[in-house]
């Protein structure tokens, strides 16, 4: 008698959450409202688009046209990427937001800001000396070897 109240209360529990979302409850936390699904995947299919794009533009600027100046197009990479945040925020918000401005905060900026800098840079570097291909094996490896070290140095998920 008892078993099967537990198997009754499992199932309970386990309504709405099948595999691939069917049948999903809406107020799930973590998940998305239906509505939003298409425009996620919209979004993630224009990131890789856009990330695809810039990776065959910038191996022709550096390999065909001979630009030799990766840390000048970096910085023209950081400006434009700035400017669409900004843009992004307005339209969305209707205005930028206001940030308190602390050492905590400066610091925070400071080094995402750095570790952004020196991943486009050390990536617009890599074109004049690998293929297309190797670059994208490498970039795609890149979760992979985060979650390694992750795991390695004891850090939560």
């Amino acid at each position: 008698m008892e078993i099967d109240e537990v198997e009754e209360d499992e199932d309970e529990e386990d309504e709405g959450h099948t595999l691939l979302g069917r049948g999903a409850k809406h107020d799930t936390p973590g998940r998305p409202p239906p509505q939003q699904r298409g425009s996620i995947v919209t979004f993630v299919l224009l990131w890789y688009t856009a990330s695809t794009a810039l990776i065959f533009i910038n191996k022709w600027a550096f390999g065909v046209a001979r630009i030799r100046f990766p840390l000048m197009v970096t910085a023209a990479h950081l400006a434009m990427k700035t400017v669409l945040a900004a843009l992004t925020l307005c339209l969305q918000l209707g205005s930028l937001p206001t940030i308190k401005h602390t050492h905590t905060t400066w610091v925070a900026f400071a080094c995402a800001g750095c570790a952004t800098a020196t991943d486009i840079a050390l990536s617009n570097a890599s074109f004049m000396y690998v293929t297309v291909t190797t670059y994208i094996i490498v970039k795609s490896s890149v979760p992979a070897w985060i979650l390694c070290f992750s795991l390695c140095l004891g850090l939560p998920m």
